[in-house]
């Protein structure tokens, strides 16, 4: 069975980036902005 991006659409290769903006559209045509990182910690600590 081949894969495309027609059978997993929200691959990043299915996003568009747009520069102006610096966010990805995603294969729908919604804007998709840029909110944040943060550390993440598990439940060790790390």
């Amino acid at each position: 069975m081949k894969t495309t991006t027609t059978s997993f659409p929200l691959l990043l290769i299915s996003f568009l980036y747009n520069l102006e903006k610096d966010g990805y559209i995603c294969p729908m045509g919604q804007q998709m902005d840029f909110i944040g990182n943060y550390p993440r910690k598990t439940s060790a600590g790390f």
